[in-house]
C-alpha cells in the first residue's frame, strides 16, 4: 500500500510505504473506533467487523548497537528489581 500526498502545486509532500502488516493496524484502530462509536450510541455497526487481517509473518529482531545503552539505562531506571 502507498500513500502518496501532495501540496497546493502537485509536488508529493511525503510517501509511505505500507504492506499487510500497516493494512492490519489500520484494520484494528478502524474496528476500534468503530466500536467505541456503536458504543456511544452510533446506530450504523462497525464494517469493520468480520473483515479478516492478512497473516502475520514471524521474525526475530535483535537490537542494534546503537540500542543497546538506551535497553540498559531502561532497566537501571526500573524501579522493580
Amino acid at each position: 500500500m502507498t500513500i502518496a500526498l501532495t501540496g497546493k502545486h502537485g509536488k508529493q509532500v511525503t510517501t509511505r510505504n505500507g504492506g499487510p502488516g500497516t493494512a492490519n493496524q489500520v484494520l484494528r484502530l478502524l474496528h476500534t473506533l468503530f466500536k467505541t462509536a456503536v458504543l456511544w450510541g452510533w446506530k450504523g455497526g462497525n464494517p469493520a467487523h468480520g473483515v479478516k487481517e492478512f497473516a502475520n509473518k514471524s521474525r526475530d529482531r535483535f537490537l542494534e548497537p546503537d540500542e543497546m545503552p538506551k535497553l540498559f539505562k531502561a532497566l537501571m531506571d526500573e524501579p522493580n528489581e
